[in-house]
Order: structure tokens, then C-alpha cells, then sequence
């Protein structure tokens, strides 16, 4: 199994405490991604690998479950 270099970076933000799907920090707006390094036997190389699609903390789930406004 590769080693993980870093959870999260640049591609994740948020306010809100910690995603409720995957537990990461909070990723308002954007998906989850975690950087992992090969071993040496395999290439060595460092990819990026989406962890969650759409992040579930407090802050979105009242916005998700906020009823739609009438025009």
C-alpha cells in the first residue's frame, strides 16, 4: 500500500467542522482529495486520489435541507 503524503491541501475548504462522509475537514463546494507516494518498486510516484464527491458537515447539510425559495 502506498504512504500518504498529505490529507487535503488546496483542494480543500470549508468553515464547517469535518465532513460527516468521509471525515475529513471540512470541503464546502468542492470534492476531497488525498496525495499518496508509491513505494520505489512501483515508480516512486505521487498522485492525488478523490476521497469524497461532495462534502456533508453541518454547515451544508442546513444548507441541503433548506426549502426551496418561490420566485
Amino acid at each position: 500500500m502506498a504512504t500518504v503524503v498529505q490529507q487535503g491541501g488546496l483542494s480543500v475548504v470549508g468553515s464547517g467542522k469535518s465532513c460527516n462522509i468521509c471525515g475529513h475537514h471540512a470541503h464546502c463546494g468542492s470534492p476531497a482529495y488525498m496525495t499518496f507516494k508509491d513505494y520505489a518498486c512501483d515508480g516512486g510516484g505521487i498522485r492525488e486520489v478523490k476521497v469524497c464527491d461532495k462534502c456533508r458537515c453541518e454547515k451544508c447539510q442546513k444548507f441541503d435541507s433548506a426549502p426551496p425559495k418561490n420566485n
